[in-house]
């Protein structure tokens, strides 16, 4: 077995469309940020919509230049807590899904109905539209972390942390210590990659030239990861 380097929560200009401040680096510029700091799979997960037409834009750009990663289609959306709160959480698609149908349920359920669902909803609403996908809530962040009460009885793939030490990370390990825990840098300002991780994560593949959405998923959800300083 291979370890490689995922970092599954970046962003990019598209997640300025809804108030982040994200630095100006072109996609190349960032395609190669990732490559030098040997991330093997990544995805852009910009808020509340998947841009289609960017997701190909850096497929066409990585074939272009040869740049040695794979990278996965995905979104960042807000939703409701049990409490009425905000909270945040990941979505990664199998690249083969229907990327058009993705952007069109994307851009109607999420563009512009910010925290019409809570997590269990918005994990419902793709399955019932048949993608295969997973699912990381914030878990262990400065703020917008879901809680045990939002994602319990629900599909979760791992913990999407970046604070180590996190009180609300501890909390849900508490209560299922078999949840994977990944660290993902959730970059905005690009020179500064890995922006917010302390931590890096990797999983196991049996041929890193031969990554599967299918496989990746299937580690994850077995715990065949690991994790490492930056």
């Amino acid at each position: 077995m291979n370890l490689i380097k995922i970092d599954l929560h970046v962003h990019s200009q598209d997640s300025s469309h809804t108030g982040s401040n994200i630095s100006q680096e072109s996609d190349l510029e960032k395609l190669l940020i990732l490559t030098k700091k040997r991330v093997k799979v990544a995805s852009f997960s910009d808020h509340d919509n998947f841009y289609i037409e960017s997701y190909l834009k850096r497929l066409e750009i990585i074939k272009q230049y040869n740049i040695d990663i794979t990278l996965w289609p995905g979104i960042e959306v807000n939703l409701r807590k049990y409490d009425g709160q905000i909270g945040q959480a990941i979505f990664i698609f199998d690249p083969d899904c229907n990327l058009k149908e993705l952007n069109e349920v994307t851009k109607k359920e999420f563009r512009f109905n910010s925290n019409k669902y809570t997590y269990k909803d918005a994990v419902e609403l793709f399955k019932k539209s048949n993608f295969n996908f997973m699912v990381f809530p914030h878990a262990g962040k400065g703020q917008d972390n879901m809680e045990w009460q939002d994602i319990c009885n629900s599909q979760v793939d791992g913990l999407d942390i970046t604070d180590f030490n996190n009180s609300n990370k501890k909390k849900i390990l508490k209560q299922d210590p078999n949840i994977p825990v990944l660290y993902f840098s959730d970059t905005h300002t690009w020179k500064k990659y890995p922006q917010y991780g302390k931590f890096c994560s990797y999983v196991e593949v049996e041929n890193k030239d031969q990554i599967t959405f299918n496989e990746v998923k299937n580690n994850i959800r077995n715990n065949k990861v690991d994790y490492d300083k930056v």
